[in-house]
């Protein structure tokens, strides 16, 4: 960890902001290359925090109550991951910016119980697995392929 440290610090020097984009060991790295280089540390929270909770080690959900209150501002994907990290670390309105999800998510909930659309009626006549993200090794598509294939050699027919 030291020699990461030491490269942010070089990188860091010549900003004038630092954003700890991740809830974990970079955001303690931002922290502390902040608090060196007397730069201003902005948070970003991605996470639903209660929910994580649940999860993680308790020294993350310390770690989090330590971190945030020495960033200078934090920035919440989401009015409910806002919501969330407020239930886990008290943090003043004034140092929290939510970036609304470009999901309505209401909307979404709203159409729970409402008859499906022409289109879905096809689609809906066998089980159905869907995926959403980013196509990234981090969400696991692989993971959903190879279960798409498992469950068509044991002749579970699906969508």
């Amino acid at each position: 960890m030291p020699f990461v440290l030491s490269q942010l610090l070089r990188a860091a020097r010549g900003c004038d902001l630092i954003v700890a984009a991740q809830e974990g060991r970079s955001t303690l790295l931002a922290c502390i290359a902040g608090a060196l280089l007397r730069k201003p540390v902005v948070g970003w929270i991605q996470f639903d925090w209660v929910a994580m909770a649940k999860h993680v080690r308790r020294r993350q959900i310390w770690g989090l109550r330590w971190l945030c209150p020495r960033m200078t501002n934090i920035v919440a994907c989401g009015r409910d991951v806002a919501t969330s990290l407020q239930q886990i670390v008290p943090i003043e309105a004034s140092r929290l910016t939510v970036i609304p999800n470009a999901v309505d998510t209401s909307r979404v909930l709203g159409q729970v119980g409402l008859p499906q659309p022409p289109w879905a009626a096809k689609v809906f006549t066998k089980p159905v697995i869907a995926g959403m993200g980013r196509m990234t090794e981090q969400k696991g598509f692989d993971v959903l392929v190879r279960a798409h294939a498992l469950l068509r050699s044991y002749g579970i027919d699906h969508h």
